[in-house]
């Protein structure tokens, strides 16, 4: 299984978050960790289904089982 890097940061208000391997995507969320983990996998279903409709290029890991790894 890939792991996909998050890059996060906790904010004063909750969490923050960004991806190398989706240039210029970034999310924030307030409330706790684990709904802030939900919310980024939900932020990356829909960047990859827009991705498909549009026939967009994507990073072809999110195709694969892949873990997401919060890196603080």
């Amino acid at each position: 299984m890939e792991q996909v890097i998050i890059s996060t940061s906790k904010t004063e208000n909750g969490y923050s978050a960004s991806c190398e391997l989706i240039p210029g995507w970034v999310v924030s969320f307030t409330g706790n960790f684990s709904e802030f983990v939900n919310y980024v996998q939900e932020s990356i279903d829909f960047y990859v289904d827009c991705a498909q409709i549009d026939h967009d290029p994507y990073p072809a890991v999110f195709d694969t089982n892949y873990q997401l790894l919060f890196k603080m």
